[in-house]
């Protein structure tokens, strides 16, 4: 038995994890160095329509890949790689 924040005796269940669950979720963009959190201002039809259509064509598509993606075609367009 453990006693919680609230002062009341709670059962706490002895469970084992396996090495897979101890770790937790997998570290996200947010914490990998090699992103940036960038903001840009788009008129809230076209970011509406884009959100739209990349749950209907693609679920686990995310925005900043789709956005990712249109850089790296513009930049090869423009003569320009990414470094």
């Amino acid at each position: 038995m453990k006693k919680g924040k609230s002062g009341k005796v709670t059962a706490v269940a002895n469970k084992k994890r396996t090495p897979q669950q101890a770790r937790g979720r997998e570290p996200g963009k947010r914490s990998n160095p090699e992103f940036e959190q960038v903001t840009a201002y788009l008129q809230k039809d076209l970011y509406k329509s884009v959100k739209i259509a990349l749950i209907e064509q693609d679920r686990s598509r995310e925005f900043s890949a789709l956005v990712s993606e249109l850089l790296t075609d513009w930049l090869g367009k423009a003569g320009t790689k990414a470094r």
